[in-house]
């Protein structure tokens, strides 16, 4: 893990009960929800914050995260496909997503085309080493997952302290590599 959970999940529940119009509020809370690996919870949660702002591009992506996370494969999918749609910036997260949407559901050539225009695009502007990372967890190259790791450290990705937290990253858990990456970003263990 890569903080308290629990804290955050509280703070977030006490924040929506205080302000439960907020958008950010509401998907925050929600996402919370996924990071406790509340999944049933989180959909709830996160369906409600696109309700608020149904074109925002947060809550789809990471109820599409959720979604696999349970086994729903095809609304995982379409949920990804429609935070990237929504996406007006950060085009390579949302790409990635759906990439590592498409590998753990074994459509790895659709996932592999994806992080391949990612690359491309990464020659020239600057992207989320974080997210590449998590399209080669997806495809099950953990070896190249870490590569991109250490560059996200050493770059100073901007989705390091949050991205690590993911579920997607769970099969990293337990790696002695892993423990070496949140102490080479100083995050907890």
């Amino acid at each position: 893990a890569t903080g308290n959970v629990q804290q955050g999940l509280r703070e977030a529940r006490l924040a929506h009960e205080l302000d439960p119009l907020s958008f950010i509020i509401a998907f925050d809370y929600g996402w919370q929800l996924v990071l406790a690996r509340r999944y049933d919870d989180g959909i709830r949660q996160l369906r409600e914050a696109a309700d608020l702002d149904p074109s925002h591009p947060l809550p789809p992506g990471s109820l599409g995260i959720a979604y696999l996370a349970i086994g729903s494969e095809e609304v995982a999918l379409e949920c990804l496909t429609t935070a990237l749609a929504n996406t007006p910036e950060r085009w390579d997260v949302t790409v990635s997503s759906l990439a590592y949407g498409y590998a753990v559901t074994g459509r790895t050539a659709r996932a592999r085309e994806l992080l391949g225009e990612v690359l491309q695009r990464a020659e020239e502007e600057p992207i989320s080493e974080v997210m590449l990372a998590y399209v080669y967890v997806g495809l099950g190259d953990l070896d190249e997952a870490f590569h991109w790791l250490r560059e996200a450290v050493a770059g100073k990705d901007w989705l390091v302290g949050w991205g690590l937290q993911d579920p997607a990253f769970d099969p990293l858990r337990g790696d002695p590599r892993f423990d070496e990456i949140l102490a080479a970003a100083r995050l907890p263990t």
